[in-house]
């Protein structure tokens, strides 16, 4: 039997967690000495104590706990609950990360003025190409998070290479990609030989083969890293005004060096918009662009 002071260290909880625990009828001492009042605890207790502590860290009230116990609930119900609770504050976290990337980028942008940096673009006619794709018109940020890093382990190596697949290719349908909204986006993987069959590469996930159709003008820019998107598209609008050039279709991205999830900032991508000479621009618009 060991006295509260005692106990608490063993149990590394306060004494005074103790008293108020014992107050309330949560956790009561194995014995409680008549002429002194000393609580004497045993360490058979430490099981119980642990449930509690457990349950209390995974945000129960104490009047939820006292509920649960009484239940006599196992310790692998704990185990179970603690494992949801675990997902659910990593995909939090992984939500806040994104957010969090977000704004650094958009702190960037303001730092850099808008006429640094006229990127190398270049136009090129995309032919008609088989693509094994998963398409989502409500993806979430985290969703495409969670699918880019399956795909790039999925169709990595040099085996994915013999298998006929070849560049994970993105076609963003949506204006932007955002962490505040759903998107409508297809994510998958080029083929570099035929394929017809779909393919499920997790539970909910499955890949069916399709045309992309070809673009005449696809106005294209190659860059390193994938965490100056922003900047990068702002470029290449800068080129497409300037050019006298509109977007005529959704954006496409393919990662021609896939070095994800080692190291993001060596991967290189392709970004392409579809785009359509202006042919007519009003005199005032003209003016001001001068």
């Amino acid at each position: 039997m060991f006295k509260i002071g005692e106990f608490s260290k063993i149990a590394q909880v306060s004494g005074r967690l103790l008293r108020y625990y014992d107050e309330i009828g949560l956790f009561k001492p194995q014995y409680i000495e008549k002429e002194t009042g000393y609580r004497y605890y045993s360490a058979d207790q430490l099981s119980r104590l642990n449930r509690i502590l457990a349950l209390k860290a995974l945000g129960l009230s104490l009047e939820q706990i006292q509920r649960l116990l009484k239940a006599n609930i196992g310790a692998e119900d704990i185990r179970q609950m603690y494992l949801e609770r675990k997902a659910q504050l990593e995909q939090s976290l992984r939500e806040e990360l994104a957010r969090l990337q977000q704004v650094q980028l958009r702190l960037q942008q303001l730092g850099q003025p808008a006429v640094d940096w006229m990127p190398d673009v270049v136009i090129k006619r995309v032919p008609a190409q088989s693509f094994l794709a998963y398409h989502d018109t409500q993806m979430t940020s985290e969703r495409l998070y969670q699918l880019f890093d399956l795909f790039s382990h999925q169709f990595a190596g040099h085996a994915a290479e013999r298998s006929g697949y070849g560049p994970l290719l993105t076609v963003l349908y949506s204006e932007m990609l955002t962490p505040e909204a759903e998107m409508d986006v297809e994510i998958g993987v080029l083929l570099t030989s035929p394929q017809s069959k779909p393919v499920t590469i997790a539970e909910g996930v499955t890949l069916t083969a399709r045309t992309l159709p070809s673009v005449e003008q696809m106005a294209t820019i190659v860059h390193q890293g994938l965490e100056d998107h922003p900047l990068t598209y702002n470029a290449l609008g800068r080129w497409l005004e300037a050019q006298r050039y509109g977007i005529a279709g959704p954006g496409r991205e393919v990662l021609l060096e896939n070095q994800y999830p080692a190291a993001p900032d060596k991967c290189i991508v392709e970004i392409g918009f579809p785009v359509a000479q202006i042919k007519v621009v009003r005199s005032d618009l003209l003016e001001s662009l001068s």
